[in-house]
């Protein structure tokens, strides 16, 4: 048997940073459903993403709580988690942010901007630098998940906005340079109160209303990151889905 032939036949393993998020129980139950083993990397415990009132889904797996602001810790936790996975197909960075606070720029300090700018962009590319060595140079898929403050901006909302912008830059150009190891980087822009919860205030930023109306909550969500986390989105790579029920309609 090929190693094609055997990688179509077993289950397809992936990890899911933000299970403790608005986003993550959904990611978690979506891709167990569809036939994932999947592992959780946290940095909150969140112990076997269950639906309410229900049991864990079939496929979910090991849990490791780690800092994502700890460059060695993402890179041991990435290597224990597919240790216990016996090996990564996916990996889906979605993390728990707290809704950020409204801030003028004008009288932003460099703590405020480094608490909201740089941290989620070195926790990003610790994650994908992470997924990339668990890969072990072989094929995989990166689905990153982020606001799509970075297409429109928001009024407050500038370092935050500038940080989501930075992580579909640092996705295309990881789609670059790992195209050759057949590994595949996209992202996935949703609206900020999916992202976030529904705290977090954002001032309308399109004249447009949805094209879906409703159908722009965490499951629909899911269901366009297991498609692109899954074997059968092997052509894209480098781009950006919105997932907003259509207010934003741009690559």
């Amino acid at each position: 048997m090929s190693d094609e032939a055997a990688r179509e036949q077993r289950r397809r393993r992936v990890v899911v940073t933000g299970a403790s998020g608005p986003l993550g129980p959904a990611l978690v139950n979506v891709l167990a459903a569809g036939g994932a083993d999947v592992g959780i990397l946290d940095d909150a415990p969140f112990p076997s993403a269950r639906r309410p009132g229900g049991p864990a889904p079939v496929g979910v797996g090991p849990v490791v709580v780690a800092d994502l602001g700890d460059r060695e810790g993402v890179r041991r936790a990435f290597a224990e988690l597919a240790g216990a996975l016996g090996g990564l197909d996916a990996y889906v960075h979605a993390p728990a942010v707290e809704p950020p606070p409204a801030a003028g720029l004008a009288g932003m300090d460099d703590s405020d901007f480094a608490r909201a700018w740089e941290a989620p962009v070195l926790a990003t590319l610790w994650c994908l630098q992470g997924a990339f060595a668990a890969f072990g140079g072989g094929p995989g898929s990166v689905v990153v998940v982020l606001p799509t403050l970075g297409m429109s901006g928001a009024p407050g909302l500038a370092a935050t906005s500038a940080a989501t912008e930075a992580q579909r830059v640092l996705a295309k150009s990881a789609a670059r340079q790992w195209g050759g190891s057949g590994i595949t980087v996209n992202c996935v822009a949703v609206e900020p109160r999916t992202f976030f919860g529904p705290g977090v205030a954002v001032a309308p930023v399109s004249l447009a209303p949805p094209a879906l109306e409703g159908c722009a909550d965490a499951a629909s969500v899911a269901e366009v990151v297991a498609m692109l986390a899954g074997a059968g989105a092997r052509a894209l790579t480098g781009a950006t889905l919105c997932a907003d029920g259509g207010v934003w309609m741009a690559p």
